[in-house]
């Protein structure tokens, strides 16, 4: 979706806007949290119409091609209606994402249109204010903040947190030079300050998610209500690897062709065409990347691979060495990525150990009937004797006050992927 805005801005059309407003309405249904992107195509595409005068020109004439005609006067009756004209085509856009949502309920009319709609986005903004957290060794009812921003920082590999890290020096260092003797491929073909605007384009979006995540979500579970935001910095991260470093020579030339025809009374025609498009040979891409980044973006793209390989399959307890690994997570955050995943580890466990007396409560949604698991649950304030499993986040993120607090005092002799601690207590 952001790429259909990408590519709206580029060239407008009405060809790209109504794509533009079927791919927002699809990601509109796909989650509520899409409506965040609502105000930020508005804000970006206003943010554009006030930095770039190419695009200003272009979404008034509406085809693309800029025309500055209309702004040779102040207050032309040409440029009122051609601002008027695009004015309309983004309610034509808004309508037709409306359109493309209400068809997600079959244009149901009960009892008004986009009612279930509404109505599920009231009950799943009702449920983001009401749970129990842990972070950082502290519960509470109400989220942390610094929740999101630190689990980014632990829960992405470390290799690919690098890469982020010099895409944005590399940026940096870039925007330094005004204007470099050898412009990129990018920048021959297109204006150097539509270029600039693109971190408007991944970092406003990547940025909103994070913000909305902290400060409009009491519910901290997990890495997962920032995904979103991964795509479009790895958009940016790709920049490293695949954007040319310079043309030689490459600017702006006319090319002329020559054709030759024999006729039988005339002679030879002549025909020249000229054209003002600058040609991209092999000749004029660029010197090659700089010899750090040939060797160092791939090693640390290899370290991000290493360690997916490495957690496999428990990949929702993946927590990068700043955090100490899976092992020491329950000191940061226990919430997100327990979701029953490892009951059948618990059932192979109890199979090969002969346990036939074992202490155990379910914690969400899991069947340890669908493996065979056979258990019997016990108070959770009230110590036991015998083979006792219990789920890490109901060790450290107690469903009531007190509870499991006599366990905390013995050391596990086993863990089942990381998310179910088993205790023999004597």
């Amino acid at each position: 979706m952001i790429y259909a805005l990408w590519r709206f801005y580029q060239a407008p059309s009405l060809r790209r806007l109504t794509a533009l407003s079927v791919l927002l309405g699809l990601a509109l249904l796909t989650k509520y949290s899409a409506l965040l992107i609502v105000p930020l195509v508005f804000v970006i595409l206003a943010t554009a119409y006030w930095l770039d005068p190419d695009f200003r020109s272009a979404s008034k004439n509406f085809r693309g091609a800029p025309d500055r005609s209309a702004e040779l006067t102040a207050e032309s009756p040409r440029r009122a209606i051609r601002a008027l004209r695009a004015t309309l085509f983004l309610i034509l856009g808004l309508i037709i994402t409306l359109l493309v949502v209400w068809s997600g309920y079959f244009f149901d009319l009960s009892p008004w249109p986009w009612s279930r709609y509404l109505h599920g986005f009231l009950t799943t903004e009702q449920l983001l204010h009401h749970g129990s957290n842990y972070f950082l060794g502290q519960t509470r009812d109400t989220g942390f903040r610094s929740y999101y921003l630190v689990l980014f920082l632990l829960k992405t590999p470390l290799g690919t947190l690098i890469l982020l890290a010099l895409s944005l020096v590399v940026r940096v260092r870039v925007a330094r030079v005004p204007s470099p003797a050898h412009p990129s491929v990018a920048q021959v073909f297109q204006p150097a300050h539509r270029l600039k605007l693109l971190p408007l384009f991944i970092f406003l979006p990547a940025i909103t998610f994070f913000m909305a995540a902290s400060f409009l979500n009491d519910l901290n579970l997990g890495v997962r209500y920032v995904l979103p935001a991964y795509p479009l910095l790895f958009l940016w991260i790709a920049r490293l690897a695949a954007e040319p470093k310079a043309l030689l020579g490459a600017q702006p030339t006319f090319g002329a062709r020559l054709t030759l025809g024999a006729q039988p009374t005339l002679g030879a025609r002549v025909t020249v065409r000229l054209s003002s498009r600058p040609k991209a040979s092999p000749a004029h891409f660029a010197q090659p990347l700089p010899r750090w980044r040939r060797y160092v973006v791939p090693a640390l793209a290899g370290w991000t691979v290493a360690a997916s390989l490495w957690i496999w399959p428990d990949y929702l307890m993946y927590w990068n060495p700043i955090a100490g690994g899976p092992d020491r997570a329950w000191r940061i955050a226990v919430a997100g990525e327990d979701w029953g995943q490892d009951l059948p580890g618990l059932a192979r466990y109890v199979k090969e150990h002969g346990i036939e007396n074992l202490h155990y409560n379910v914690y969400g949604i899991g069947m340890p009937s669908l493996y065979s698991l056979h258990y019997r649950t016990f108070p959770c304030s009230t110590p036991v004797s015998g083979w006792v499993a219990v789920h890490m986040v109901d060790l450290y993120r107690p469903r009531a006050p007190g509870c499991y607090d006599w366990l905390k005092a013995y050391s596990p002799v086993a863990k089942v992927g990381y998310t179910i601690w088993i205790y023999r207590i004597e």
